[in-house]
């Protein structure tokens, strides 16, 4: 039997502000309902909704420890739960409580078993980035293959999911980044234009390859630095997607301007609402380690930090000098 001791390590904040409020020490470790399990973590990892709760953009009530997924091993599960036992493998989203810590109460809805041949750093991947990524793909835009999208930032953990996903689904992919180094890692991805923000012309460069049609599908998780260049770029009647605020919020839209840029479509998805149920939970992610096992989909790693770097992590999300996912090595489980 696997004894879970009373405090734990964990990532917390008191209330909202930059890095620094990120504090590293000791806390309860949290007790389980009968629907929930709880999982020693091994794998969590920095998402942008991460930054916004410790900011303030999204409301916590405090002290909060924040991370919103993670991959461990299950330590113990509540009476009602059925599909877990003590010692499976498994990833999860959307805890009871934050993934900063060294364990997590996590609804057993909200939870999938790994794979043998699935490690832990491909599991958190694959969870709030890659579960993101293909609900964007598969199920915000009713696409056909052969037609054109945008993502911006395609050398980012999501966007590089994206445009994989994207291409195996038959889309043509035209994707921004802002330096060579990041074209560069794009490019072995599979993107079919690949747009540098900080140096070419970026509606230029989309209408040249749509034949001045635009494209049928905008995914933005830039926000406010991006999403009149979103509008721009999309032909009419085409989708475009506001998934991210990582420059700032999009402001209010007037919906009589959508008129004037070809009777668009605008929609702000969360992930919440793709993951209804178990079962939607469990076939994305089935979809996306079948991808995983027939080499469709490919990770960029990014740095990884321990759970006293947390601080650090934060910075390098939010400076947009490093590539890839960014991962937090609670412990050396495996």
């Amino acid at each position: 039997m696997t004894t879970v001791p009373a405090t734990m390590k964990a990532v917390y904040i008191d209330g909202p502000g930059g890095p620094e409020v990120l504090q590293y020490g000791d806390r309860p470790v949290p007790n389980i309902t009968p629907d929930q399990v709880l999982v020693k973590v091994s794998r969590s990892s920095i998402n942008f909704i991460d930054v916004y709760h410790r900011t303030g953009l999204y409301k916590l009530q405090y002290p909060a420890v924040i991370g919103r997924d993670g991959a461990g091993v299950v330590v113990a599960v509540g009476e009602n739960v059925s599909k877990y036992t003590i010692g499976q493998r498994v990833a999860f989203v959307f805890p009871a409580a934050g993934a900063y810590a060294e364990y997590c109460a996590v609804p057993q809805s909200k939870v999938v078993a790994l794979a043998d041949d699935i490690d832990f750093d491909q599991a958190v991947t694959m969870m709030l980035q890659g579960l993101t990524a293909h609900y964007l793909v598969c199920d915000t835009y009713p696409y056909k293959p052969g037609d054109s999208i945008l993502i911006h930032a395609g050398a980012g953990g999501t966007g590089s999911l994206v445009i994989q996903i994207a291409k195996a689904k038959g889309l043509k992919v035209i994707t921004t980044v802002s330096s060579e180094e990041k074209r560069s890692i794009v490019e072995k991805l599979g993107a079919d234009l690949i747009i540098n923000s900080q140096t070419e012309d970026i509606i230029a460069k989309v209408m040249e390859f749509t034949e001045n049609k635009g494209v049928r599908y905008v995914l933005d998780g830039v926000g406010l630095a991006t999403y009149q260049l979103s509008m721009k770029c999309v032909g009419k009647r085409g989708f475009v997607v506001f998934f991210g605020n990582a420059s700032g919020p999009v402001p209010a839209i007037d919906p009589l301007s959508l008129t004037s840029h070809g009777s668009i479509f605008i929609t702000r998805p969360t992930l919440v609402d793709y993951l209804q149920t178990s079962e939607e939970l469990q076939d994305r992610f089935d979809d996306l380690t079948n991808m995983v096992k027939e080499k469709q989909l490919t990770f960029v790693n990014g740095p990884t930090f321990g759970l006293d770097e947390v601080q650090e992590a934060h910075r390098a999300i939010e400076d947009r000098s490093r590539v890839g996912k960014i991962i937090i090595k609670v412990s050396d489980d495996e």
